[in-house]
């Protein structure tokens, strides 16, 4: 499947960014797929981008963790086909903290 992304490629030390048209075979090897839904990048993605850091080392790359999508396939237990999948999210919980995820749309709140 195509998809459009933000891609950043190193010459020189020096990273550049664009937005690409890519496929999942561009991707690195992974067992879990999800239709990214929402997508933001965060303060580490912003130093990438300015140059500040060497934050990445392996590219090209496509930032960002930070998203919210339906799980389309997985061979990771933790994470179902179906279900709803945030990395963010996955990565709190996990270091032990209690995560209250929103929608963004607070008037299908319970």
């Amino acid at each position: 499947m195509a998809f459009r992304a933000l891609m950043l490629n190193e010459q020189d030390r020096t990273v550049t960014a664009e937005l690409a048209e890519i496929d999942d075979g561009q991707l690195p090897d992974g067992n879990v797929t999800v239709a990214v839904e929402y997508s933001t990048l965060n303060y580490k993605d912003g130093m990438i981008l300015g140059g500040i850091g060497r934050l990445v080392r392996n590219f090209p790359h496509v930032p960002g963790i930070d998203f919210a999508g339906v799980v389309e396939s997985s061979e990771d237990a933790r994470f179902a086909a179906g279900g709803v999948g945030s990395v963010a999210v996955h990565l709190l919980s996990a270091a032990g903290y209690q995560v209250a995820a929103s929608t963004g749309r607070p008037q299908t709140a319970d």
